[in-house]
């Protein structure tokens, strides 16, 4: 029993004594906010272009853009990691986990991009020397990799190496959770996208499109090897628009069992083969795949994208609510309209196959973010008492008259209320929040963001909640 008690109160002051690291306000780049990083810290990465190549050295914590706020996927645009300055020629990747990370370290809301490779060695095959990962490289590492554009990354074999591949991402001896991302625009030897080498991985409502490669191996999209002992989940994805200069522009999966399913596989080209090159005990079901492959629910018909960018389906398009009929697939419900999916998926709540399908499904569309023609600055704030039960007072000091939103979130980024939304002269204010949600019913103990935004300038602090 004093065991379970120091259990529970040493988890509970983890959680409460987490800190917001805002960079640059905090330190001026990433890597130092990480390295000042505590266990389950948030890293706030303000809106702008950041030279650096990232090493998360094992640490749980979260790295995120605003896009934390609201899930503005303008913020991914505009709050880019760009590895195209690196220190050591060794180590180029744009992002790196290379320190037994977990699924709790978690990097969200970014452009990631500029990255060439990292240098590893497979200890089984200890005479060999590979060059991979140039946007992001994991090595006996499982983090979660969610909500960024992973693009223009370019693996070169220039030091003659035995293959350079992974040209957007590389899992070796892993098991990350890979979803709703972009995955574009790069460039490999082999799985210019995305390698998964003798790992686990979950790999869920993403675009990987108009990667190009595959020289060496295959694969323009995905190049599978082997597993671990975890398994590898393929599902609802849009795999569309890769090449390879050998086979399996979509896919090409050596001694991999793999589960696809609820997958659109369109459009890819390779020299020799179909888009999906495969040797080992895969299936793939309730896929469109182009050309036809043998499984329960896969169709062979043109999916009607109506962009070229975003492959957003037509209404009319084959593929809507017609990927896996089991419940657990189901789109997300359209809450204004009971059994209709909610956009960006359509039809019924049946599971949509491609990226917009599943419980998982995200719009990439994108919002701009918010520019007042007068930029306003909050000099100053903070809230009293905090912790604080039941309610605090948020303060805060304006130097030029404009709109002040102040917003309310939980740890997971949703809104909890607004307080303030209206225009408001130079001058001091307060706020008081009293525990409640936008429909005044209380919420419960722990951790809360306050988000003000004037103009294009946002601050955001953490309070906590005790009852």
């Amino acid at each position: 029993m004093k065991f379970l008690l120091l259990l529970f109160t040493t988890i509970l002051y983890i959680h409460l004594s987490a800190t917001i690291i805002n960079i640059p306000e905090d330190y001026s780049t990433i890597q130092e906010g990480i390295v000042q990083a505590m266990i389950g810290d948030t890293i706030l990465v303000n809106p702008g272009t950041y030279f650096e190549n990232i090493n998360f050295i094992g640490k749980d914590i979260l790295l995120t853009s605003h896009f934390l706020f609201g899930e503005d996927p303008s913020y991914i645009d505009e709050t880019i990691i760009d590895g195209s300055n690196p220190t050591n020629p060794d180590t180029t990747s744009t992002i790196v986990f290379c320190n037994n990370e977990t699924e709790a370290t978690i990097i969200q809301g970014f452009t990631i991009t500029g990255g060439g490779g990292t240098v590893w060695i497979d200890p089984q095959l200890p005479a060999l020397i590979w060059f991979s990962g140039g946007g992001i490289f994991m090595y006996y590492s499982s983090p979660t990799i969610r909500h960024n554009y992973i693009k223009e990354n370019i693996v070169i074999n220039s030091n003659n190496y035995d293959g350079a591949s992974g040209g957007g991402l590389l899992c070796f001896r892993g098991d990350p959770t890979i979803t709703n991302n972009i995955i574009s625009l790069n460039q490999a030897d082999y799985g210019a996208g995305v390698v998964v080498d003798y790992s686990g991985a979950i790999i869920q409502n993403n675009l990987i499109i108009e990667n190009t490669g595959g020289q060496l191996y295959g694969g323009g999209g995905f190049y599978f090897i082997g597993n671990d002992t975890e398994p590898i989940i393929v599902e609802n994805n849009t795999i569309a628009e890769n090449h390879s200069e050998t086979t399996g522009g979509a896919m090409r999966m050596m001694s991999s069992t793999i589960t696809a399913q609820n997958n659109i596989i369109w459009n890819n080209t390779q020299i020799s083969g179909g888009p999906i090159y495969y040797w080992g005990a895969s299936t793939i079901t309730f896929s469109n795949v182009e050309g036809g492959f043998t499984g329960e629910g896969n169709i062979d018909l043109d999916p009607q994208f109506i962009d070229e960018e975003l492959y957003l389906l037509d209404e009319n398009s084959p593929c809507i609510d017609a990927g896996n009929p089991d419940q657990t697939f189901n789109d997300p419900e359209d809450p204004n309209n009971p059994g209709q999916a909610q956009f960006p998926s359509q039809g019924t709540t049946l599971n949509d196959m491609g990226v917009y399908g599943g419980p998982l499904s995200a719009c990439f569309q994108q919002t701009s973010i918010e520019n007042n023609t007068i930029i306003h600055s909050v000099i100053e704030m903070w809230n009293y008492p905090n912790p604080f039960n039941p309610t605090t007072t948020i303060a805060y000091s304006i130097v030029e008259p404009g709109n002040i939103t102040i917003n309310v979130f939980n740890t997971k980024g949703q809104l909890i209320t607004t307080l303030v939304n209206e225009t408001r002269e130079a001058g001091n204010y307060t706020v008081t929040w009293d525990g409640t949600d936008k429909s005044n019913k209380p919420v419960s103990s722990g951790i809360y963001f306050y988000k003000i935004k004037a103009g294009t300038n946002v601050f955001t602090k953490k309070m906590i909640l005790l009852k």
